[in-house]
């Protein structure tokens, strides 16, 4: 019994030394086949000079040099082998690694004319125009022809024209871009693809006069493919990579539709926490976009549509909001410093603590806007905008319009009384059209405010008929 155990044992200690030569063997190749093929390539010669040392030291020891060991038993044959294995096996790397490149060029050159046909086709190159050919007859008269593509006539089924033809061909290019945009054909093409459906934007785009108009193209066939293939998934708009972050940058794409059928929904946040500064998307249809802690610094997104869009601590200062629709829209604590609001609709918007020091507010429809804790020092308040405002805000918040933004109005006809306090002091001012006033000798520019914020002053205003 105790002799089986020492068998079983025995056996058992011989298959765990197997398993572990094994997994020593398997970790070792993988050492060695790590890296690119120039250092495979390395580390096999190195390994076969080790291994033609070793067995040149073994020969030495042996004594076999002088004794005949060294031609009775084959050893030059095999040092002749170790010596130009490694010879060998580069040769056969580098021109292996030749064939392949030579390969890769071939189909390089291929996807190239496609590309380059592609273009074409997007560019409109191929469209048919009116032609107009002259002929010179006898007696120097000319004879004007038109050559019209015309849709066949008396046709049995029907069917569409050279030129409707041809602008479905063009729209099919834009998605046959798809695979070079998204790097199906190498990265070069990636950056290539994108600069071309920007210009094809810009181009289609560039004749628009009104919003209406623009935001009518937008939804035609062409500038939808453009959308849809712009904005696919794998594309660059998405990408983190460093040398792709500052597309966004400038980026011009006024009137793009993010909400349209054949988008993901990765679309509507596309932008959301990237340095977006100065991109311009007038006009453009973003509800229920995510523009969470986005750059949009000197954007353009007049006129554009932002219901119920996040932009909550969002960087918008300087950027062009004038006649966006904000309905719903999450404003809180976004910065908004001399942001341009003018006519815009901001009806239950919420702007808890957000930055608008400076902004125009002139003609803003503030209908349930939810203005708590928001510095609106120095903020653009036409009479009726302050009258519809005054009574959503705090004291602290009306004082910082009147000190500012109150001075500055046009005012006519009418005469209003500010009436500063402060512990048992009380000062009276009229305000008519000029834009300095003074309480207690103290000019109140923005340092003066401030200092008179500080100290708690509370500061009424009324209107009085001259």
């Amino acid at each position: 019994m105790e002799t089986q155990e020492k068998m079983n044992k025995s056996e058992m200690s011989k298959k765990e030394y197997v398993k572990r030569i094994q997994e020593y063997a398997k970790a070792a190749y993988h050492r060695l086949m790590a890296g690119n093929r120039e250092q495979v390539v390395l580390k096999i010669a190195a390994v076969e000079m080790a291994f033609l040392i070793i067995v040149c030291c073994l020969i030495s020891f042996l004594d076999g040099w002088d004794n005949g060991f060294f031609h009775i038993h084959g050893i030059a044959t095999l040092i002749a082998l170790f010596v130009s294995a490694p010879v060998a096996f580069a040769i056969w790397h580098f021109r292996d690694a030749n064939t392949q490149q030579q390969i890769a060029n071939q189909r390089k050159d291929v996807n190239l004319k496609e590309f380059q046909k592609i273009a074409e086709w997007i560019s409109g190159a191929h469209l048919v125009e009116t032609k107009v050919i002259e002929k010179s007859k006898e007696g120097s008269e000319q004879e004007t022809s038109y050559e019209y593509s015309r849709q066949p006539e008396n046709q049995n089924i029907p069917t569409f024209s050279k030129q409707d033809g041809a602008v479905g061909l063009q729209i099919a290019a834009v998605y046959m871009l798809l695979p070079f945009y998204r790097g199906d054909h190498g990265e070069d093409f990636r950056r290539p693809a994108f600069n071309l459906l920007t210009a094809a934007w810009l181009s289609l785009f560039s004749r628009v006069e009104n919003i209406k108009e623009g935001q009518a193209l937008a939804e035609k066939p062409l500038a939808v493919a453009i959308t849809e293939v712009l904005f696919a998934e794998g594309g660059l708009v998405y990408s983190t990579e460093e040398k792709y972050k500052h597309l966004l940058v400038n980026l011009y794409l006024p009137f793009v539709n993010l909400t349209l059928a054949g988008l993901s929904e990765k679309a509507l946040s596309v932008f959301a926490g990237k340095n977006c500064q100065g991109i311009n998307l007038y006009g453009a249809t973003l509800r229920r976009a995510n523009l969470e802690k986005t750059n949009l610094q000197i954007a353009n997104l007049g006129r554009a549509n932002l219901e119920r869009a996040n932009l909550e601590e969002a960087h918008l200062r300087k950027a062009n909001l004038e006649g966006a629709d904000l309905w719903w829209a999450n404003l809180e604590r976004a910065k908004l410093e001399n942001t341009q609001l003018q006519r815009a609709r901001l009806w239950w918007a919420k702007l808890w603590e957000a930055k608008l020091r400076g902004a125009n507010l002139t003609g803003v429809d503030l209908a349930g806007v939810d203005l708590e804790g928001a510095d609106l020092f120095g903020v653009q308040l036409t009479e009726k905008d302050f009258n519809k405002l005054s009574d959503s805000i705090s004291k602290e918040q009306k004082a910082d319009l009147i000190v500012l933004a109150l001075a500055r109005l046009s005012v006519s006809r009418q005469t209003y009384r500010l009436t500063a306090t402060r512990k048992t002091a009380t000062v009276t001012h009229q305000i008519r059209k000029k834009i300095e006033c003074t309480i207690s000798r103290y000019l109140l520019d923005e340092q003066k405010t401030k200092e008179l914020n500080q100290e708690n002053w509370d500061i009424e205003i009324k209107k009085n008929a001259i």
